[in-house]
């Protein structure tokens, strides 16, 4: 199964698949594609923030291996700095870095999204098909803004927008 995904995303054809997997030649991986089951003595869902910074306090503590982070994303945004973009007074780009950079190296990072939580038996189901059991759970995702639900949200945005900038040009 294994060499059927790996053949899958290098374009080969079904045909060449199976001369491929069959092949005593070629090496490829023969590790069959079953569920990762992981333990960790801290799980922490989202890599934000928030969640950074608990990954990197607990996991000092505890060391590497006991400590996870579950975040899909590549890049990670320092959101409390978007405050600083809207006033104009610093740019969007400056606000990202690889997660790979913010995440804690005393833990492990999951890319990966949950799928369910089950409380009940201290395990997630990630949307791989990971199962990931836990003795603790911090779920620290942050919020998502949904501007558009307000009555005239656009208007006032862009009107904050350009007083923000209106007043930084006769402050500085």
């Amino acid at each position: 199964m294994a060499c059927v995904k790996l053949l899958q995303r290098s374009g080969s054809s079904v045909h060449g698949m199976a001369r491929a997997c069959t092949a005593p030649s070629m090496h490829f991986s023969t590790t069959p594609c079953a569920k990762a089951k992981k333990n960790y003595e801290v799980v922490i869902v989202g890599g934000g923030a928030g969640g950074c910074a608990m990954a990197s306090k607990i996991g000092r503590r505890l060391g590497k291996g006991k400590v996870a982070v579950v975040e899909p994303h590549e890049t990670h945004y320092y959101q409390p700095y978007w405050t600083l973009v809207g006033a104009g007074l610093k740019k969007i780009e400056n606000s990202c870095k690889p997660s790979s950079e913010v995440i804690s190296n005393k833990a492990d990072w999951l890319k990966d999204k949950v799928q369910e939580f089950q409380p009940e038996n201290n395990l997630i189901l990630t949307k791989n098909g990971d199962e990931i059991k836990y003795e603790y759970l911090i779920v620290a995702v942050g919020l998502t803004l949904h501007y558009d639900w307000l009555d005239n949200a656009a208007f006032w945005t862009k009107q904050s927008s350009q007083s923000c900038k209106e007043r930084n040009r006769n402050n500085w």
